[in-house]
């Protein structure tokens, strides 16, 4: 847990309080080994700095849980593989086995797919973006340029033929 809270300014009382909070304790227990009062303890919880060290030390846990559980389920599918092909197996421990991989196939083609999507969504997102940023920029230069060199009396039909390029450039697009 030090990665994360190494990074913030907090001091050893505080990184003993944090430790303890991420340990499920009480917050007697939290303020006990942290060596302050409950109060403390308290007015703590309520600062940024306290509450963004806890966040990030959270976060790292979390982080490590995953990792853990990512390194660990190979060995699961491994293991579930070998009951619902090893036919000395009770068939409801093959049957429940199968279908535990079915569901988790499932599962994961379904999140690949949706993260397949999100990526182009995100993709046309920051292209469209990028495409009416462009127009803007356009319609603002070809509207400085017709006020700069059009006579007064010009200026609608003017302004109006460069509206209809710029809609005409980003529907090209």
């Amino acid at each position: 847990m030090t990665d994360q809270l190494d990074s913030i300014a907090i001091g050893p009382h505080e990184r003993r309080a944090v430790e303890a909070l991420l340990a499920g304790a009480s917050q007697d227990a939290v303020a006990a080994a942290a060596g302050v009062s409950t109060r403390t303890l308290r007015r703590w919880l309520h600062l940024p700095r306290f509450a963004v060290a806890l966040r990030a030390a959270q976060t790292q846990a979390f982080d490590e849980a995953l990792g853990v559980l990512r390194a660990s389920a190979l060995d699961g599918v491994r293991a579930l593989r070998e009951v619902a092909s090893d036919p000395e197996a009770p068939p409801a421990a093959r049957v429940a086995a199968a279908r535990a991989l079915i569901e988790e196939a499932r599962k994961a083609v379904e999140v690949d797919e949706i993260e397949g999507r999100l990526a182009a969504l995100e993709v046309l997102a920051r292209d469209h973006l990028v495409d009416v940023r462009e127009a803007k920029s356009m319609m603002a230069e070809s509207f400085e340029r017709v006020l700069r060199h059009v006579p007064d009396e010009s200026r609608d039909a003017a302004i109006d033929d460069a509206e209809r390029a710029v809609l005409g450039t980003v529907k090209a697009a």
